[in-house]
């Protein structure tokens, strides 16, 4: 079996070849790394659990080797690689930040283990080098850089072979009434009088009680700098990842992953909201909904994320939802029966609030505040605070 450095030595070897013409006399069967080539193959579903061989697992592990400890315990349910220098673990269902730092280049060289196995050569910044694996009981998502804005990013997660009784679920406390739904986040939040300092405390409780926010507003309206405001009051202990086309987001939070999409190179934004689900997040910030990722991102707040948030282009809060299920409805799985009456439950189900933003002369500003209270008669059932 090829040793990691052989692996590194070929990537390298790699990177320095691209240009050379091809040599008709030489032929490689090397079961290791492909090599990268500049038509890296497209698939049609990146996002596919593949198998890894037993050769690959081996190398991914062996790279991975800082590790170890955290990887070999029965208690690890998952390890996210944020980047080399910013790791974090999920153990017994508490979230801690390893005070651990990778090699950048045996990151880089167990991506590339694992797209050789897969049967895809990964490039970065393209959907080849987005990868979804699965060996045994761990399934392993990876991106590349400049997908990953910050770094290649890793997340191996691990399901639990146990089965679990009834008492088990006693001796672990879940089902003491400490840890019941917590009624207090149904407490209104606006009293109908807010403004200026107290209208930013009321938005800072919004965010703190994981409501499902929604951004609207016209061209430089100041949407992003709205988006990047409300980050600031997300907790420390929340995992967080971000979807945008251009790196304007910029939250400064401790677990934090930023994806940024490139439909030339076929980074669809709607392939990233599928892969932000395999990288274990708390909350899911889309920086702008413009397309059918809205569908991805509707089912990803209607399935357990809550506090998410993004921004869409209208002219009002009203209007700000109807673009939104018009964008969903383009993300739509062939066959799969959707109407619209039945997106617009769904959005009312899961969306709590619309801001929404406008401009007057030089001032931006908040003009609406809405918040979503159901779905009836074919129509949003709407509240407006401010």
């Amino acid at each position: 079996m090829p040793g990691m450095s052989a692996i590194l030595e070929h990537v390298e070897s790699d990177r320095v070849d691209r240009t050379r013409a091809p040599d008709p006399n030489h032929s490689d069967n090397s079961s290791a790394v492909r090599p990268i080539s500049d038509k890296a193959p497209i698939f049609d579903d990146p996002l596919r659990v593949r198998p890894l061989e037993e050769s690959a697992v081996s190398l991914f592990f062996d790279s991975l080797s800082t590790l170890r400890e955290e990887l070999d315990s029965p208690n690890t349910s998952e390890v996210m690689i944020n980047r080399f220098d910013n790791i974090f673990v999920e153990q017994r269902g508490h979230l801690r930040r390893l005070d651990k730092t990778l090699d950048p280049r045996k990151l880089e060289g167990a991506i590339y283990a694992l797209a050789s196995s897969v049967d895809k050569s990964a490039k970065r910044g393209t959907a080849s080098g987005v990868i979804n694996a699965g060996h045994a009981n761990l399934r392993i998502a990876a991106v590349m850089t400049p997908t990953a804005i910050d770094g290649h990013a890793l997340s191996i997660r691990r399901f639990s072979d146990d089965k679990l009784k009834l008492s088990d679920y006693v001796a672990n406390g879940a089902f003491s009434r400490a840890m019941a739904r917590d009624d207090s986040q149904d407490l209104a939040i606006f009293r109908g009088d807010e403004e200026d300092a107290a209208l930013a405390d009321a938005l800072g409780r919004l965010v703190r009680a994981r409501k499902n926010i929604l951004i609207s507003g016209g061209t430089s309206t100041g949407k992003t700098t709205f988006l990047n405001s409300l980050g600031c009051e997300v907790p420390d202990d929340e995992r967080v990842i971000t979807i945008e086309d251009t790196k304007e987001l910029q939250l400064e939070l401790p677990n934090l992953v930023r994806l940024l999409s490139n439909e030339d190179k076929h980074v669809t934004p709607q392939l990233l909201v599928k892969l932000c689900l395999r990288f274990r997040p708390d909350r899911i910030v889309v920086g702008e909904v413009r397309g059918g990722e809205a569908y991805d991102f509707i089912q990803a707040l209607s399935t357990g994320h809550d506090g998410g948030m993004g921004s869409i282009h209208s002219n009002d809060a009203r209007g700000g939802l109807m673009r939104l299920e018009t964008l969903a409805m383009l993300g739509i799985p062939p066959g799969s029966g959707w109407t619209l009456t039945y997106m617009r439950k769904v959005i009312a189900d899961c969306f709590d609030y619309v801001i929404q933003l406008r401009r007057t002369g030089g001032k931006r500003h908040v003009s609406e505040i809405v918040e979503i209270k159901g779905y009836k008669d074919d129509d949003y059932i709407l509240h407006r605070h401010f």
